[in-house]
């Protein structure tokens, strides 16, 4: 059993172009990622509890005691930087899970951005330098930058499904294709493309339906068939 502690921003106060908020957008990659984690029995996955500090992080971190703890992030800086990079204790140690996982991960990553990419680099942040995990933090791109953010927005499943790789290449756990979880993927991705689904879950709650429920089985169906036509 390896177990993660996965851990999206807090920051709700980082925004950018487009109505984007760190806070919310890493929510809802986690939220792709634990959908797909659950494939996984043989890894346990504790998730930050939303609003928390960092110091809440970091102690709930380190009680659970995980193999690796993975913060996600967006970037800011001025405005023109462009393009990912990941943070850990130490790139030059290369027997750390730490490391290794940042090496696979910003393989994968960098292939997707449509830029040059920043590398890995040491990290001093506290959620990589002070939590007693081996610790891996990416800065996915510059959500201050109008064009990285558009493009994080529009492959936040993308980004999950490559970060769920890059945990299963590290662990050598088999990848189970699960066609619910691309179904998934594929329906939220072209919702967000075409703007037809909110990225504040605020949205959903306020306009559910309360007390009814729906066949589980007709729903899956539905996702599936749905997901064929927007191939």
């Amino acid at each position: 059993m390896k177990k993660l502690y996965l851990s999206p921003s807090s920051q709700e106060n980082n925004l950018g172009p487009g109505n984007y908020n760190e806070e919310v957008v890493m929510n809802l990659i986690a939220d792709a990622m634990m959908s797909e984690l659950k494939a996984y029995p043989e890894i346990l996955v504790m998730r930050n509890k939303r609003g928390n500090s960092y110091a809440g992080h970091i102690a709930e971190s380190d009680a659970f005691k995980p193999d690796l703890h993975f913060a996600l992030h967006s970037n800011a800086s001025s405005g023109k930087a462009r393009g990912c990079e990941i943070y850990c204790r130490d790139p030059s140690d290369l027997s750390s899970p730490g490391t290794q996982f940042s090496m696979i991960l910003y393989r994968r990553i960098s292939a997707m951005t449509p830029t040059g990419d920043r590398g890995i680099k040491v990290g001093t942040m506290a959620e990589v330098k002070t939590v007693h995990a081996y610790a891996t933090l990416m800065e996915v791109a510059f959500h201050d930058n109008s064009d990285d953010a558009l493009w994080i927005t529009n492959h936040i499943s993308e980004i999950a499904h490559e970060s769920v790789l890059s945990l299963l290449d590290l662990w050598q756990i088999p990848y189970t294709n699960n066609g619910m979880n691309t179904a998934l993927y594929k329906i939220n991705q072209a919702l967000v493309k075409n703007k037809l689904a909110p990225l504040d879950e605020k949205y959903w709650l306020a306009n559910a339906a309360t007390g009814k429920t729906c066949n589980g089985e007709y729903v899956k169906a539905l996702i599936l068939r749905v997901s064929k036509i927007i191939g």
